[in-house]
Order: structure tokens, then sequence, then C-alpha cells
């Protein structure tokens, strides 16, 4: 079956989360049998950034999702909200083979044109953004942004009380 191209909306209002379950959705109906489970979670309340934030938060998180479904070789992909009262951290992690050489990541020219996107949006606007990669132990992407300017601080499993 043909690959569909996941969309991002572009029309109005959007929700975040309904807009990352739905294009992670789409990427889950087109992957390979290997992955067997996609979720998404949520904590804490969600926040209302600005329509460019959003635009870039929603952006970069289903950047780290088709990384994910077309280079990991997961079985496990999950995608995990975490909102405080200033700030959100969004983890996508998946159970793959990682970033090592070979699995199809990186262009023919040696650049990381998704991974490059996803940065330049994060400095945009002023987020963090962590890639970490253990070897053979698959790909978590963490991105932490302020609700009002700059960014929180990273990943530590809670959100912040």
């Amino acid at each position: 079956m043909p690959s569909r191209r996941c969309e991002i909306s572009t029309q109005g209002d959007f929700d975040i989360i309904d807009e990352v379950k739905r294009v992670g959705d789409e990427l889950a109906k087109d992957a390979s049998a290997a992955v067997t489970e996609f979720s998404v979670t949520t904590s804490g309340r969600p926040l209302n950034f600005d329509s460019t934030t959003s635009h870039e938060i929603i952006r970069i998180v289903c950047e780290a999702l088709r990384n994910a479904f077309k280079h990991s070789g997961a079985s496990t992909i999950e995608c995990v909200f975490a909102f405080s009262e200033t700030d959100l951290r969004v983890r996508v992690r998946d159970d793959g083979v990682g970033m090592g050489a070979g699995n199809g990541t990186v262009s023919s020219r040696g650049k990381c044109w998704g991974i490059r996107g996803m940065r330049e949006r994060a400095e945009k606007i002023g987020a963090d953004l962590i890639i970490n990669d253990p070897s053979g132990l698959g790909t978590t992407v963490e991105l932490s942004v302020g609700l009002q300017t700059g960014p929180s601080r990273a990943w530590a499993g809670e959100p912040k009380q």
C-alpha cells in the first residue's frame, strides 16, 4: 500500500494534542507490522500557546514521530505530554535501533535535515530540544517550552507542581 503523506493542519485553531494524535494515528496505519503499539498520553491541564508556538510544537513533535515510525524499527512508540502551570514538556520515545549509522536518518550528504529543522523550530520558540540516543536502546526526543518566553527545564519524568 502506498504511504500517505501526513500533513499538519494549517486551518484556523487546532489543539496540539489532537493534531499530534491525528498525525501519529496516520503514521501508525502506514507503519510496518513492526510497530505494535503507539500511544499518546497527557498529564496536567493543557496550556494555551500562541498560534505560532503551537504550530512549531506540533511540527517538532510530528517530525519526531515521523522519524520514529520511518527509521527506528521500533515495536513501541510513545508520546507523552506533561503540562504544568507554566510549561509543556513532550517526550517521544521508541524502543528501536537508535540513530546509528545505516538506519536511514542521514541524507546522502550526511545531514539530518529533519533533526536540523526540529532544532531550528525549537530555537525559534525559545524551547529546549534534547535528543537522547543510547546505543541500541531506541531514541528519546524531549521538547520543553515555557508558556511565556524561553525554555523550561528539561524532562524530569513528572510535571512540575
